[in-house]
């Protein structure tokens, strides 16, 4: 019985040293989302990040619960503003925020005397509902001028890769937003172990590893070059580069496109069916030409593929700067 007493409160002693070591050490932080019973997974205010990924991550939210530099809800009536709104590419845990394409956007502008403030609200994971939900009930409330949502073919697959978001449908021609994931067993589950999580780094680790297990990444993790994709993976390829469009879709866009100076941007080139969407019911959707190359997700300090690499940052806060000033949409309405 000592031995089995012992045996515990060593590991215990252990699992709390290599707490303390992570944390102090700054090679983890703690857990940076919330739950939010509207809009369901979310970051946390004022919370410092570190990641390591195809590249090196070190900053944090600010006290509004978005990245980056903090820009209050109130507008000064001679500043644009301007909203990124996306998934991981937006997000950005790849580089730091000197880096991202939102500061390079916002120095540019500065310099062809614009006064601006970038705001990113990039999510991982997000999907054209996601980016939907969270516009509608979060970045709307910073009065931007000019929302830029960035798309890829991807972004058309509705089926959310997470259980704690808000989910759109149609319900007589018109969108509704079904936030019943907050009643779940798991979002209540959540709520009751937030203050635990938002405490251990470890136990963070663990959700995460319980996530990617739940989506099957744990193979490609384990296995590495190893590993090879199981029999329907062209199959689920297919679907994401060439998603089934609905009413939902055009509804979506259509609602997004009414609301004032919203504009899509192509992440990578959409196929023609999507294109359409965009044509059919206006011009503003923005090609990206400057990330078409490999090069521009090659990471050589990690040799992976991935998100942007920094040159591509660069590349896309320039282009996009001048091409909003050529297309004459950085004005104040």
């Amino acid at each position: 019985m000592a031995k089995i007493f012992f045996f515990f409160l060593s590991m215990g002693l252990t699992i709390l040293f290599l707490e303390a070591f992570i944390q102090f050490s700054e090679i983890g932080s703690k857990s940076v989302s919330r739950n939010d019973p509207v809009l369901g997974s979310a970051l946390k205010p004022n919370r410092e990040m570190i990641k390591f990924t195809e590249g090196f991550y070190v900053g944090g939210t600010n006290e509004y619960a978005y990245l980056g530099p903090g820009y209050p809800k109130k507008v000064e009536q001679d500043v644009i503003r301007i909203a990124l709104i996306g998934d991981s590419f937006v997000e950005g845990f790849q580089v730091f925020d000197r880096d991202h394409f939102r500061s390079i956007l916002e120095k540019k502008l500065f310099s062809l005397e614009k006064k601006v403030e970038v705001l990113n609200f990039g999510m991982s994971g997000f999907n054209l509902n996601d980016d939907y939900c969270y516009f509608i009930n979060f970045v709307k409330q910073f009065n931007p001028d000019i929302s830029l949502f960035f798309v890829s073919n991807e972004d058309f697959n509705l089926q959310s890769t997470s259980n704690r978001r808000p989910k759109c449908y149609l319900a007589n021609g018109k969108i509704k937003i079904d936030y019943s994931f907050n009643q779940t067993p798991a979002y209540k589950f959540r709520e009751k172990t937030a203050w635990l999580r938002g405490k251990s780094v470890i136990l963070g680790y663990i959700f995460k590893a319980q996530t990617l297990i739940k989506r099957g990444s744990w193979k490609k993790i384990i296995f590495d070059k190893f590993f090879v994709n199981n029999v329907n993976g062209g199959e689920e390829d297919a679907e994401y580069e060439n998603p089934h469009l609905s009413q939902l879709h055009s509804a979506l866009i259509n609602s997004l496109l009414a609301e004032k100076g919203v504009y899509f941007v192509e992440k990578k080139p959409l196929n023609e069916n999507i294109k359409n969407l965009f044509i059919k019911n206006s011009n503003r959707l923005l090609d990206l030409p400057v990330v078409e190359g490999k090069e521009n997700y090659y990471w050589k300090i990690t040799n992976k593929y991935g998100h942007w690499n920094p040159p591509a940052h660069r590349k896309i806060g320039n282009y996009l700067a001048q091409k909003m000033s050529n297309l004459g949409i950085l004005q104040k309405k």
